[in-house]
């Protein structure tokens, strides 16, 4: 325990020094603070986008509602924004501070679990999402790290479901851990918490969405004619201006026009026509998303090569590679940004400290 708060007061401050010192405005462009802000004022989960649009399952339920609460007791002026980004900081610390323990669990010499969770705590690896409380990847990288616990502990995470409502794209490694350690018990909880969601989406938006609805959007604005592989360069070229309804004027009117659910759904059908009539495009953008994703920089990619030496003859091997197979998935057809990846960072700096622990044996075996 005492690395454990060692590891979170380093993060923690470490955080919030870059966060209150480089960001000074109020930053609430995003959809998931839009949602946030509907609900401390109008106590509406609905108007993500640049107009008011109603309804929506744009973002799934879970960090809007602890964000809305937020502005409830601190207002949306400074007072709020900090707040945002001191919760946003407190779960990206919380994050490193539990690597020496996940690395116990996966069989890891201690001493792996605490040089990560240092290394991360003093150099984060994706400064902005961690430290501006915009986004719900912090809350994702803890869920995926329950879950990692869990596999590696052989313990069923029973309401794991509830971390879903805050992270839906954890589900596919949710699923390949459930099939493999036979959580039974587990997944049936997720269905029945988040059926209120989907009851809610089906009065709300006319159809049954049980995390999120913004798919087709996404394939839309990621594959097309003029596309780029990153979503950096296509805000660069003007598409997501042109394109994405929190920036549009007319395409937020079209989410008014069609509904929200509609409006994906059509996004969804021209998106997999022009992917079924161009498929040598969708390949190579596909390639080239797979590659960000994994190789950004040659800081990241060297990570990421320590990490699968480290893992290669590992106990949890399976457990990392599981992570590293699944929870991508979706990112390699959808524009790459570096949140995306966030949820999963912490797993290839703890591989990677046993990475660089093997080659120090390797090459320096009595040291």
């Amino acid at each position: 325990m005492r690395w454990f708060f060692i590891i979170f007061g380093l993060a923690f401050g470490v955080r919030l020094l870059s966060s209150l010192t480089s960001h000074g405005f109020i930053d609430q462009q995003y959809e998931s603070v839009r949602v946030a802000l509907s609900l401390a004022h109008q106590g509406t989960f609905a108007d993500p986008f640049v107009l008011p649009t109603g309804p929506t399952a744009h973002v799934a339920p879970g960090f809007p509602l602890v964000l809305g609460g937020l502005y409830r007791v601190f207002g949306d002026g400074m007072a709020g924004e900090t707040a945002k980004r001191v919760l946003g900081c407190a779960m990206s610390a919380l994050s490193y501070a539990f690597l020496p323990a996940l690395g116990r669990a996966c069989g890891f010499r201690p001493a792996l679990g605490i040089a990560a969770g240092l290394f991360g705590a003093v150099l984060p690896l994706n400064r902005y999402e961690e430290v501006s409380g915009n986004w719900e990847s912090p809350w994702a990288a803890l869920l995926l790290m329950l879950l990692v616990y869990a596999a590696a502990a052989k313990k069923e995470p029973v309401f794991a479901g509830a971390g879903l409502l805050f992270a839906p794209a954890v589900a596919p490694v949710f699923a390949g851990f459930a099939i493999v350690r036979r959580w039974w018990l587990a997944m049936a909880l997720a269905g029945l918490i988040a059926a209120p969601w989907a009851w809610r989406n089906h009065e709300k938006l006319g159809a049954w969405i049980w995390s999120r609805d913004n798919l087709g959007l996404e394939l839309s604005l990621s594959n097309s004619d003029l596309a780029t592989p990153t979503m950096r360069d296509n805000i660069r070229l003007g598409l997501h201006r042109a394109s994405h309804p929190s920036k549009s004027l007319i395409e937020a009117d079209k989410v008014c026009y069609y509904g929200e659910a509609a409006y994906n759904r059509i996004k969804g059908q021209r998106a997999v026509t022009w992917i079924r009539d161009h498929p040598g495009r969708f390949a190579a953008l596909t390639v080239q998303r797979m590659c960000w994703f994994w190789f950004p920089s040659i800081y990241f990619g060297l990570l990421v090569t320590l990490a699968v030496y480290g893992i290669r003859n590992a106990q949890s091997a399976w457990i990392f590679a599981t992570v590293w197979l699944l929870f991508p998935l979706l990112y390699y057809v959808i524009q790459y940004d570096p949140r995306y990846r966030h949820p999963m960072e912490w797993s290839v700096l703890l591989a990677a400290s046993k990475g660089v622990d093997d080659l120090r044996r390797l090459f320096l075996p009595h040291g």
